[in-house]
């Protein structure tokens, strides 16, 4: 399948230690995973056309990149609301 376990993605000796993913903003990984989206939309169906690659294999990780950034884009509505909300809290007495 497409999709590995969370287990195969625990080591992040790829990146270097300067943009160790811990140090990347949330707007950082919202853009990467939007442009890896568009990748993954514009990539598969040739490797599906040209026979390399399943077409339920590249719907589903397609459907996991789109959920992923789903969450991503939830995570940062409910940080901007939480923002907002103590901005317009009055100050206590």
């Amino acid at each position: 399948s497409a999709v590995h376990t969370a287990q195969t993605h625990l080591s992040f000796t790829h990146c270097p230690s300067a943009v160790h993913t811990a140090t990347m903003t949330l707007r950082q990984q919202i853009v990467a995973v939007e442009e890896e989206c568009i990748l993954r939309k514009t990539k598969y169906p040739r490797l599906v056309a040209s026979g390399r690659m399943q077409q339920g294999e590249a719907t589903e990780a397609t459907c996991v990149m789109e959920a992923v950034l789903e969450t991503l884009l939830l995570v940062e509505k409910q940080r901007n609301e939480t923002k907002l909300f103590f901005q317009n809290e009055p100050e206590s007495i």
